[in-house]
């Protein structure tokens, strides 16, 4: 199975996803599980309904689990979420409700969250020793 992390951000309900190969600032992942609904809209292709349970389950994992911060410039203010998903998610379960015309799914999420600023040094720090002492041990091999 090929898993991948990504750095996600969630700003305006827009998904910004990147990978995240050397994100040092994610704090200890669990394994969520997150429940919705979505409508079934137009397109009801296999693909299409999976990405927008993906998508919709990541968007609710950020809000509830992920770094919360708030920016003002302008009188705007910008209210954005970040942690990091390893990928793909798991869909363990999904129904389709003709009469409403709605999916129901239950999804399975590894997610850590970014650790606050004040611990950034920290794990920069942390980081570096695992990485050199992985790199020590390559020798070995």
């Amino acid at each position: 199975m090929n898993t991948h992390a990504q750095r996600l951000q969630l700003f305006n309900d827009h998904l910004l996803m990147v990978p995240a190969k050397n994100e040092f600032r994610a704090e200890i992942f669990s394994q969520l599980v997150t429940k919705g609904v979505i409508s079934a809209g137009s397109d009801t292709s296999e693909t299409a309904v999976n990405q927008k349970i993906q998508e919709n389950s990541i968007k609710t994992v950020l809000v509830n689990h992920g770094l919360t911060s708030v920016t003002t410039k302008d009188y705007e203010t910008v209210v954005s979420y970040e942690g990091v998903v390893v990928t793909p998610l798991k869909i363990a379960q999904k129904t389709y409700d003709a009469g409403q015309n709605t999916w129901t799914y239950e999804v399975w999420v590894r997610f850590g969250p970014i650790a606050f600023p004040d611990r950034w040094d920290a794990l920069r720090i942390k980081q570096t020793v695992k990485n050199m002492l992985n790199e020590f041990f390559q020798l070995f091999q």
